[in-house]
């Protein structure tokens, strides 16, 4: 895995807990022994070596017991998994909090803040939607959250306060982190909309190299995928990160 996994919808189980929990992804046969039947299951040397991660592992299985069969989910509900599981001694990875501490600078860099929205039933609403700050999402142990499968989550990028970086000045190009396959079509959607103006607030004037728009990048991503299907292709999130290569949008918190 690498710091571009953040993208991605979801993370196996095994794949996920062992490259946070472990150096090696040698341990994934024994973490999948572990979340499906015990600590049994696993070799004595590693249940010797990793007590600690072993107890956890252990901990989990016997709190959330989905986790006893494959399931995959985002990456922000494994992390909130984990960095709220404050009764057990916690050591993550060096490899995943280098790559974690990576992923969000370059977040911050293209979208100033970033914020979770997810979907939980309630007494008034099958599926009420949240939007709290990605931190507070992560962390707060008061957070009413349940782990279920059918869990929906985007993340959310929001500028805010913040000023909008050039491309120039990304210490990564949005490029590698989008790809050249999303990024020519967000750039074929967006020279498409303004030659047929069919999105308004988005117009051919140009600023800094870019084309502008009153919309933020998160609105205008949704409007690049209510028009065009090849942008439903991808998600939300991807198109916001894309977007800001070719149009300067407003600053305005979505």
């Amino acid at each position: 895995m690498n710091v571009k996994d953040f993208e991605k919808a979801n993370w196996g189980r095994t794949q996920g807990l062992t490259w946070m929990l472990f150096e090696d992804d040698a341990c994934e046969k024994d973490v999948r022994g572990v979340l499906k039947h015990g600590a049994r299951s696993a070799s004595p040397f590693f249940v010797e070596k990793y007590k600690d991660q072993v107890d956890l592992l252990e901990h989990l299985r016997a709190t959330h017991s989905f986790l006893q069969s494959s399931i995959k989910l985002h990456p922000v509900v494994w992390m909130r998994l984990l960095f709220t599981s404050g009764s057990h001694k916690l050591q993550l990875s060096d490899r995943f909090l280098n790559a974690y501490a990576e992923w969000r600078h370059l977040s911050a860099q293209e979208t100033g803040g970033i914020n979770v929205s997810f979907s939980r039933c309630s007494a008034l609403s099958k599926d009420r939607k949240e939007l709290v700050h990605i931190d507070y999402f992560l962390h707060a142990t008061t957070l009413e959250f349940s782990f279920v499968k059918d869990l929906k989550i985007e993340l959310v990028g929001d500028l805010g306060e913040y000023e909008e970086k050039s491309p120039q000045e990304n210490s990564r190009s949005t490029t590698e982190i989008v790809g050249r396959g999303s990024m020519s079509m967000i750039e074929t959607c967006i020279k498409d909309a303004i030659k047929k103006r069919t999105i308004e607030s988005l117009r051919s004037v140009k600023a800094e190299k870019r084309f502008v728009c009153s919309l933020t990048r998160e609105e205008l991503a949704k409007e690049l995928q209510k028009r065009y299907e090849s942008a439903r292709s991808i998600s939300v999130e991807t198109i916001i990160r894309g977007v800001g290569n070719f149009v300067l949008c407003s600053y305005r918190g979505s």
